[in-house]
């Protein structure tokens, strides 16, 4: 899907599509100049120039750096082509620093809130947590008789307005239950 999604992205809306995932990946530290479908004995791949020396395979790439890439350059694509999408990315963090994490989460939350994508992304890492702002979030509980209850800013508003008042954190949202009980 990688592949396709840069090569489409490529051939349908040219530069335009490769600088934006280019700046992308700058934004979040990675300074890479270009990105090239790169053949080799074993296939096809994706390959990134950085610092405009260095040729970095995705079989050469950290974990997070590949990630990143391929959620940026689906996510682009998608966004631009105006395709209906369902994303879900499961411990959005997973591979990151600090740094890089918040950064993505920023950038998520300013591209993704479009009526055309749909983005579900798991996580227990409290940095992804406090930086996802709470109307964003639905948590999932279970009550006594194991069926699952969930909790969002369309069924319990009030629970989620009223948080802002305890000067916690959006992990403490979750962590002390207050999604359930609110001050009650």
């Amino acid at each position: 899907i990688l592949l396709h999604a840069f090569y489409r992205g490529r051939e349908e809306f040219g530069e335009a599509f490769v600088a934006e995932v280019k700046n992308d990946m700058q934004d979040l530290g990675y300074n890479i100049t270009n990105i090239e479908i790169q053949e080799t004995k074993k296939g096809y791949g994706i390959c990134v120039e950085e610092d405009g020396k260095y040729i970095v395979s995705q079989r050469e790439m950290s974990q997070g750096m590949f990630r990143t890439l391929s959620l940026f350059i689906q996510l682009i694509y998608v966004r631009l082509s105006k395709q209906s999408l369902c994303v879900l990315v499961d411990d959005m963090g997973e591979g990151l620093d600090y740094d890089r994490s918040k950064g993505l989460v920023n950038i998520f939350v300013k591209k993704l809130n479009q009526p055309n994508i749909q983005f579900f992304l798991t996580t227990n890492d409290r940095y992804v947590m406090n930086k996802v702002p709470l109307k964003y979030w639905t948590v999932i509980d279970r009550d006594k008789s194991s069926q699952s209850v969930f909790y969002n800013y369309e069924n319990s508003k009030d629970i989620f307005e009223d948080f802002r008042y305890t000067g916690l954190n959006n992990f403490d949202f979750f962590t002390t239950d207050f999604f359930s009980k609110g001050f009650g």
